[in-house]
């Protein structure tokens, strides 16, 4: 199956170029030196070889990377396009897009190592103690001058030069414990907290791998030293599987864990409504609110006398707070957004109340009350009216308050002038009203006609 020799393969690639510089930046891309070095220190890295080919090395590692690729006649068919590492010390976790005939050869000094055809493959080397993983995909061990297939979920274990390779089956990590399967994320994520993983013996680091269902979101993969505090990490609304892997001494993960599924909610808020420090949702008395990834749940609010789907909208139960439980029937997981009436309100003052026209003016007064923390009243919507006519209105701010002026006018009878302030979504905030009185124009004084005298 395999048709080319290991010492054929490592004469070809030390004919390569090695890659231009290498040290960690923020944890994230790594470059390598003239040497074509890369390695990490106190943070973990990645170094892309191309595109579908990637290398992560954890903290404290170090490798030697060939940047040109070769073709191979690793299998049968078309040449595989394949690059060369060495891995110097620590873990170093190799990613092969699948189906893609690329390849990536690592090995530690001594030759011993494995080939990655396209999935996940692991290595570490410490102290002359080297071992290689296939987590997922497709890879083949490499010792003594020989290649031999390596099975996913496989490990070889190369416990010395003189001694033959081990192989194993990675074992099966316990499974994770979800205080809940269903979370909010009302301001956009969820904030998942206590996901506690069982202690072992043996293991460095835990890893939690958490996959999304829908297709096109990247996987996260979150790892702890510290079991008994387990992981704590937010996530934006979605379906996700979440399994974990134990990572053994040398940097060797086990077998994935049964899978797990979380589902985060989302929450489609209405203009001008908000979620404060506590997960609290404030809306108005004509307000609602959507669930997203809610698919298949239900939902339970106060006020309501039945379950009802979860993606129908919902309001406030007679402008008070309102508890809105959505679970999956048959479970007990639950979550829960609270919804609370927006306190925002206006003090509105219109007078002097005993103005007379066209001899008083008037005087408008507004001030927010209630949740006005960041509030513009450049963003309030006024209406002044004198009976029906509505009147325009010069506003100017002082300090905490919105202040206009009505100009006088003559009046042939009594009338109202009413003011209302909204928000910029239309909920009604404040009003007040004046009653006018009119003062009539005072008669003109008519002169008695001249008397003619006649004769």
């Amino acid at each position: 199956m395999w048709r080319l020799s290991l010492s054929l393969l490592f004469f070809t690639s030390c004919l390569l170029s090695l890659s231009p510089k290498a040290k960690a930046e923020a944890g994230t891309t790594l470059v390598a030196d003239s040497l074509g070095v890369v390695r990490t220190h106190a943070l973990s890295g990645s170094y892309p070889l191309s595109t579908g080919v990637n290398l992560k090395l954890s903290t404290n590692s170090e490798a030697r990377v060939f940047s040109r690729s070769q073709d191979l006649p690793l299998m049968s068919g078309p040449l595989i396009k394949t690059w060369t590492v060495i891995a110097t010390s620590g873990h170093i976790e190799v990613e092969v897009a699948k189906s893609q005939r690329r390849a990536v050869l690592i090995t530690d000094a001594d030759r011993r190592g494995a080939i990655c055809l396209g999935g996940r493959l692991v290595i570490g080397t410490f102290g002359g103690h080297t071992a290689a993983a296939n987590i997922e995909g497709s890879s083949v061990a490499i010792s003594k001058g020989r290649i031999s297939e390596l099975a996913q979920a496989t490990e070889v274990d190369f416990q010395g030069l003189d001694e033959a390779p081990v192989r194993r089956a990675l074992k099966e990590a316990q499974a994770i414990s979800l205080p809940n399967k269903l979370w909010l994320a009302p301001a956009g994520v969820a904030k998942i907290r206590g996901v506690s993983v069982p202690p072992v013996t043996d293991a460095l680091e835990y890893e939690l791998t958490l996959r999304p269902r829908e297709a096109g979101q990247a996987e996260q993969r979150i790892v702890t030293r510290d079991p008994l505090r387990g992981f704590d990490f937010d996530l934006p609304p979605g379906t996700y599987g979440a399994f974990l892997r134990t990572v053994s001494q040398l940097g060797i993960p086990s077998a994935a864990s049964p899978e797990e599924t979380l589902q985060v909610i989302g929450i489609t808020l209405p203009a001008g409504s908000r979620v404060d420090e506590l997960g609290r949702i404030h809306l108005t008395d004509s307000q609602t609110v959507q669930f997203i990834h809610a698919d298949g749940l239900v939902q339970t609010a106060t006020g309501a006398r039945s379950s009802r789907p979860a993606t129908l909208p919902v309001g406030l139960f007679k402008n008070e707070r309102t508890a809105v439980a959505l679970h999956k029937p048959g479970s007990l997981d639950c979550a829960v957004a609270l919804l609370v009436p927006q306190s925002l309100r206006a003090e509105v003052f219109a007078g002097p109340k005993l103005a007379t026209w066209p001899a008083d003016p008037v005087q408008i007064s507004i001030r927010l009350l209630g949740e006005a923390r960041g509030q513009n009243l450049n963003t309030l919507v006024t209406k002044v009216t004198l009976g029906n006519e509505l009147i325009a209105v010069n506003w100017r701010e002082e300090g905490d308050r919105l202040v206009g002026t009505v100009e006088p006018r003559a009046l042939r009878e009594p009338d109202v002038l009413r003011v209302e302030v909204a928000d910029q979504n239309g909920a009604q905030l404040g009003r007040d009203f004046l009653e006018l009185i009119s003062t009539p124009q005072a008669q003109p004084k008519l002169t008695s006609p001249l008397s003619v005298a006649t004769r």
